[in-house]
């Protein structure tokens, strides 16, 4: 029969006695290492949290954590009525309403109720993030966009890039993606005209329109990190959008499995649109 070994969560080399400092700290990794190691449940508190604390009180903070910790891991959703919610924190069903409207003034939570006793809540996102899209057609995709959700489209870019060619290794494998940025803009009733503002960054692949598209400048000799460009998509989408086209060095990688590279990289493009200089516009 065959003998699993046995694993404690302790760390390697020789013991010693620590003081206490490192002793807390030893006691904390492990006790995390425990958690992870045995899939316990849990929930990511992202740090952008921390631009949410001054703005709330204890109590709808508390109504939070209660929704974070008693949501559906995958997909951020809990069925919870005002009665049970009161019942859960010891509170008023006015105490509770009031914490709930706290937290959707600041867009950390969005309640549906569809005529049912125990509404469903839904968390938000924290912070800009971004998500990867294949799509047939750029005009259906943004009309199904949800802007009450993720809010106004507010730029459109056709990215360009030259791919690196493995049977040749070289770049010359035309690579073409939309960058669509949705920017959401919350007015907390609770601060003095401060504002929050959360982007979600799209990635489309559109299969048929720019699948073939490439620009006259080869890889090599991009003297610069960006060119513009007039993209084949400009008049194709409704007037009030702008599309602006924008070829990106081969040094930078738009398909980084590092997430927080490639997010870092899209923000800065989505930025550059207004400082690019009109030096580096390239005719296709």
């Amino acid at each position: 029969m065959h003998k699993k070994k046995l694993k404690l969560p302790f760390n390697k080399g020789e013991l010693k006695k620590l003081d206490k400092p490192e002793y807390m700290k030893n006691n904390y990794a492990t006790w995390r290492k425990f958690r992870k190691d045995s899939n316990a449940n849990y929930y990511i508190l992202p740090v952008e949290m921390k631009k949410y604390l001054p703005l709330l009180k204890s109590n709808s903070l508390n109504l939070y954590l209660f929704y974070c910790l008693n949501s559906n891991n995958e997909d951020g959703t809990s069925w919870y009525s005002t009665d049970s919610l009161a019942k859960s924190l010891d509170a008023s069903t006015r105490s509770i309403n009031t914490w709930n409207n706290d937290l959707i003034d600041l867009g950390l939570i969005y309640r549906i109720h569809d005529g049912k006793k125990s509404a469903t809540t839904f968390l938000l996102p924290l912070s800009n993030y971004f998500v990867k899209v294949i799509s047939p057609d750029l005009n259906k995709y943004i009309q199904t966009a949800n802007t009450d959700i993720d809010g106004e489209l507010v730029s459109v870019i056709h990215l360009f890039q030259w791919r690196k060619n493995s049977e040749k290794e070289e770049y010359d494998q035309p690579y073409n993606v939309v960058l669509l940025t949705f920017e959401k803009t919350i007015h907390p009733k609770q601060t003095n005209g401060e504002i929050i503002k959360k982007k979600k960054y799209v990635l489309l692949e559109i299969e048929e329109e720019i699948k073939e598209f490439s620009i006259s400048l080869s890889a090599q000799n991009f003297q610069e990190d960006i060119y513009w460009f007039e993209s084949p998509l400009e008049g194709k989408l409704p007037a009030d959008i702008l599309v602006k086209g924008i070829a990106l060095s081969t040094v930078y990688n738009l398909k980084d499995k590092d997430y927080r590279y490639v997010l870092d990289t899209i923000e800065t493009l989505s930025e550059s649109i207004i400082h690019i200089s009109e030096d580096t516009v390239l005719r296709v």
